[in-house]
């Protein structure tokens, strides 16, 4: 009698330690997908930083300075001259080519003298 009360003793107890074992391997296992998805995660992050500090050091360069002039701000230097040319030049036959010996070229604007605001001033209010 009393070695089925120790065997029925030792039968719940193993039930008890598989459970509590089942549910450590299992918490082991989501916190293992869960370094897996952070380690994905920190990569990522690590190749945006990357990317931000490869675009902040260009954004700090004189060709960046002179590319965002140019092309938000309408600035030239001093010897250029701005020359705008419709898109669909190209494709359009009626147009006559570009020379560059030509004075009289059709599509386009020389206005070097005329600084930015004085041409938005005439071209609001003219």
């Amino acid at each position: 009698m009393k070695f089925r009360y120790v065997f029925l003793v030792a039968l719940i107890l193993s039930i008890l330690l598989a459970i509590y074992s089942f549910g450590s391997l299992s918490g082991i296992y989501s916190k293992g997908y869960r370094l897996v998805e952070a380690e994905k995660k920190l990569d990522d992050l690590k190749k945006q930083n990357k990317r931000l500090k490869d675009k902040l050091e260009y954004s700090k360069s004189d060709e960046f300075v002179i590319k965002e002039a140019r092309e938000k701000l309408n600035y030239s230097f001093p010897e250029e001259e701005i020359v705008v040319v419709p898109e669909n030049y190209a494709q359009n036959s009626e147009l006559p080519p570009i020379s560059e010996n030509s004075d009289k070229l059709v599509g386009i604007t020389k206005n070097i003298s005329k600084s930015n605001y004085q041409l938005w001033f005439e071209a609001f209010f003219k």
